[in-house]
């Protein structure tokens, strides 16, 4: 008998943890939970981190490489290498927009517009450009705050560049392709406003460069890989 009611209480104490345990999963609000399907995200991306980059410009067979350590804080990551080549690209801040269609699993992107302005030798540059860079992720929850979001898509990037000061003017155009990996880990910093941190890789694929001087153009090839460790800030609703 007195086995057969500690197998009673037993049983009565499972039930009543497994209803707590349930009570309180049904009180954490959803909007708590970050990665609910319907949720929006949206903030500003890569604002401050450091980067290495990697450029292979390519001319009749004869392939040019530049490299660059970048440390960026709000603005564009530029290096204290020569001037035409200061320029990380794939570094530079964004606004980010991802939607959860499922349950962890969000569409989404980035877009940004630069500009930079440049004088060193008697030489003006301006660089302005645009980047677009779609993407999917999927969201693992790590702890009641922390979360794990793993995003990939690939990136274009389009840039236009003038010449002048004591030099002829000129010109220049480059267009470049990259897939882009991001393992951001998602700190949850007060209701909907999120820090997310982690290494950023954009894979060069393909791209061009044309730089017009005079009556002359010039044609490369060019491709540009970076390996960084960006944060970013967001808010979801």
């Amino acid at each position: 008998m007195k086995r057969t009611k500690r197998v009673v209480h037993g049983l009565l104490l499972s039930l009543v943890l497994a209803q707590s345990v349930r009570a309180q999963a049904q009180e954490e609000p959803a909007d708590a939970v970050f990665g609910v399907k319907g949720h929006l995200v949206i903030g500003g991306e890569r604002m401050f981190g450091y980067g290495h980059t990697r450029q292979d410009e390519t001319s009749d067979g004869s392939t040019r490489t530049t490299t660059l350590n970048t440390v960026s804080f709000l603005g564009a990551a530029l290096s204290t290498s020569s001037l035409s080549s200061s320029l990380s690209a794939y570094t530079f801040p964004r606004v980010g927009v991802d939607a959860f269609v499922a349950p962890s699993i969000s569409l989404g992107g980035s877009v940004t517009y630069f500009r930079v302005s440049s004088s060193a030798g008697g030489i003006d540059e301006t660089q302005s450009g645009v980047l677009v860079a779609p993407r999917a992720g999927f969201a693992v929850r790590l702890a009641p705050a922390i979360w794990l979001w793993p995003r990939a898509g690939i990136t274009y990037v389009h840039v236009w560049t003038d010449f002048g000061g004591s030099i002829q003017p000129s010109s220049g155009s480059a267009s470049l392709f990259a897939a882009t990996v991001e393992v951001p880990v998602v700190l949850a910093l007060a209701p909907h406003a999120l820090a997310l941190i982690g290494p950023t890789v954009d894979v060069g694929l393909s791209g061009s460069s044309k730089v017009t001087d005079g009556g002359s153009t010039f044609n490369y090839d060019l491709k540009e890989t970076d390996i960084g460790l960006q944060a970013s800030f967001m808010f979801y609703f």
